[in-house]
């Protein structure tokens, strides 16, 4: 039993409608209406009839909402009593594997010490749809999310369906990853059809969205590229490209002094077909905090570094 998930449902009592306690949390509908049904589900009894009037508290439900009230105050208690008055910082975000991304994330946490009253950090790096599913559920409160330009008016919809509202961080066109040894390393541009004889080091994710996945392989098919290894952790990669002759990446533009450690260079791609954006994504009506605010400066001190 979640206590996030217990107070979601005093804040539905108090507010009197299932729609408007998602609202002042910040949550989606569905996703709330779910927590409901899966908590009534494990105590076996129903707390809110449902009528086209709104919710009312059954009476085993009024007898459990004050239950439930009492927990909430007890757990409360204690965070007062054992953690002091002031909390631990708290920070959750979930993001794609981008390098600046990190980079920004290293400098936020090492630049807040000390942390007096502790430290509760969550730095989720996975897929578009997990980043996505955690924001909506408010299991991490901001999201970063790269979409390429094909892909826009698809999140553009779903940030609608999912309550969600988005910010641009950064614009880019993909650049192409490689050892300073490279053969094609002496170019300073190189066409699609160039990197026929290399081997594409993929980063390996899955629950991208179908046309996603299509269009991508589309032009890898276009590259002639037969031959590739799919990683998922990002140092792995980094030395795949670093020791193994005549490999690639595409990625986002890359920190200068992480290129440096793995001698690694980037080089554009005489191509308009990869280009994309990294996009902020929190609950609609959510308010950033100041520790917030401070990491999407440290983003963005990362982004002028390679425009």
């Amino acid at each position: 039993m979640n206590i996030d998930h217990l107070r979601y449902v005093l804040e539905v009592e108090k507010c009197g409608s299932i729609s408007q306690a998602a609202k002042s949390l910040y949550l989606n509908q569905p996703y709330l209406s779910k927590v409901i049904g899966e908590l009534e589900e494990e105590l076996n009894l129903r707390i809110f009839e449902r009528s086209n009037k709104g919710i009312q508290v059954t009476p085993k439900g009024r007898d459990v909402l004050t239950r439930i009230s009492h927990i909430v105050d007890e757990v409360d208690e204690l965070d007062h009593l054992y953690k002091g008055f002031e909390m631990p910082f708290s920070f959750s975000v979930a993001v794609p594997t981008a390098s600046y991304i990190s980079a920004a994330f290293h400098k936020f946490i090492k630049e807040g010490q000390p942390y007096k009253n502790g430290l509760d950090v969550a730095y989720h790096e996975t897929n578009p749809t997990d980043v996505v599913d955690l924001v909506t559920k408010g299991e991490c409160n901001l999201g970063i999310l790269r979409v390429f330009d094909f892909d826009r008016d698809y999140y553009n919809h779903l940030f609608e369906f999912k309550n969600l509202q988005s910010q641009v961080i950064s614009s880019f066109a993909c650049v192409l990853l490689m050892s300073e040894s490279n053969s094609l390393a002496g170019r300073k541009h190189i066409d699609i059809t160039d990197l026929k004889n290399q081997i594409l080091i993929r980063h390996a994710t899955d629950h991208l969205p179908k046309h996603t996945v299509s269009y991508l392989n589309d032009i890898i098919h276009q590259t002639g590229v037969t031959q590739s290894i799919e990683v998922f952790e990002r140092a792995s990669q980094l030395e795949l490209l670093e020791n193994l002759e005549d490999t690639f990446m595409l990625v986002s533009p890359m920190p200068t002094d992480l290129l440096e450690k793995y001698h690694l260079i980037t080089r554009p791609l005489n191509t308009d077909v990869l280009k994309a954006m990294d996009l902020l994504i929190y609950r609609r009506g959510y308010t950033l905090s100041p520790g917030e605010k401070r990491f999407l400066e440290d983003i963005h001190k990362e982004v002028q570094a390679f425009e």
